[in-house]
């Protein structure tokens, strides 16, 4: 919780991320953590975990993508491209990174992918992760460059809230039976019913 400076010796240079981790992690980690109106502590393990996660992105072009609308993706993409859009209008930079790694979670646990899902994604990150999205972008075969792209706008009547509601159901009786797995110190379980 301490300002950095050289005579605390507690600086940590954009030279020393880049190199180790991509500036793009540097960013990332930093706009994650950052609000306009706090004070950044450092965190190594914050950094990590960033980069990590920046890969698994990236790992997502080895996915299967297919040229058809998958309805969860199309309702998931329209309102991320909505909630960061505003996120990043009022300077809530942080919550719009919330917002994109779950998407990014949720993306990578896909076995398909929509090719034009993957694109807009890539579009929203590359605010973010300006050299990653690039690449990705390239791979993509998206014309000129995606920082030139325009952006994508969310179609509200693309939602489906049934649909979340229902994945974001499943999505917490998984959680909540992994939980109770772990208070019983237990892998896994042959059947369990509800």
């Amino acid at each position: 919780g301490v300002v950095m400076s050289k005579s605390k010796g507690n600086v940590v240079s954009q030279e020393e991320i880049s190199e180790k981790y991509g500036i793009d992690t540097a960013r990332f980690f930093l706009m994650f953590v950052a609000a306009p109106d706090k004070d950044v502590e450092w965190d190594d393990k914050g950094v990590e975990g960033s980069y990590r996660f920046l890969n698994k992105v990236f790992s997502l072009l080895d996915k299967k993508l297919v040229d058809k609308d998958m309805p969860k993706q199309v309702s998931k993409v329209n309102k991320l491209i909505i909630d960061v859009t505003q996120d990043i209008e009022e300077m809530r930079y942080n919550l719009g990174l919330i917002k994109i790694m779950e998407m990014g979670n949720y993306l990578y646990r896909q076995e398909e992918i929509s090719k034009k899902g993957l694109e807009q994604f890539v579009l929203i990150v590359s605010v973010f992760i300006p050299h990653i999205a690039e690449e990705m972008w390239s791979k993509l075969d998206g014309k000129g460059f995606v920082s030139l792209a325009k952006w994508p706008k969310g179609d509200k009547k693309k939602i489906d809230v049934t649909l979340e509601a229902e994945e974001a159901l499943v999505e917490q009786v998984k959680e909540d039976v992994r939980k109770v797995l772990e208070l019983a110190g237990m892998e896994s379980a042959d059947k369990i019913t509800f």
